[in-house]
């Protein structure tokens, strides 16, 4: 499978190596409140607004490949973050949190929920579709998809939105 790379990391300032050399960018829900240099401070409005285009990214490639639900694989959860859960948790997060387990197929409206408590550092999990669309998370907001089908028409709607779609190299890790 082709790996992609999906961010609100714009590509131009990466090194050669491709890390990402803005040091002053927010990378995590616990960021909000916090000044981000010259960034300034980060709202939770803004935060909400990118946490949503990652959501909308996953749907829409799941929408233009008619995938309705995709499989939770290494779930990794610790019931010590529940005290982390806060105003912004739903009553729809906080159970998918409870009652999800590895191999559990979620909708298309799960899949919504079940993303922000992985972006929000609640818990970590890939989403599946057998041989055809893989969705990981990385540490500082990064979001791999692979896939071989094509991604011509997601990836300008996407970055029409805001975020980035790069195709990955094979031999690039995750978590840069």
């Amino acid at each position: 499978m082709k790996k992609y790379r999906v961010t609100k990391y714009d590509p131009a300032n990466r090194d050669p190596y491709g890390i990402y050399i803005d040091q002053e960018e927010w990378t995590s829900y616990s960021d909000i409140g916090r000044e981000q240099g010259k960034h300034g401070l980060l709202t939770e409005e803004e935060y909400l607004y990118v946490e949503q285009l990652y959501i909308e990214a996953i749907v829409r490639f799941m929408k233009i490949h008619s995938i309705e639900s995709l499989r939770v694989t290494k779930l990794e959860k610790s019931y010590d973050v529940v005290e982390r859960f806060d105003s912004l948790t739903t009553p729809e997060m906080k159970k998918l949190f409870t009652i999800v387990k590895n191999g559990d197929q979620l909708s298309i409206s799960e899949i919504e929920s079940f993303t922000k408590l992985i972006l929000r550092e609640l818990l970590w999990a890939q989403l599946e579709l057998e041989d055809l669309m893989i969705v990981s998370f990385g540490f500082d907001y990064y979001m791999y998809l692979y896939s071989d089908e094509p991604v011509h028409s997601f990836k300008r709607r996407i970055e029409s939105k805001g975020l980035y779609v790069e195709q990955m190299p094979d031999d690039v890790e995750e978590d840069e």
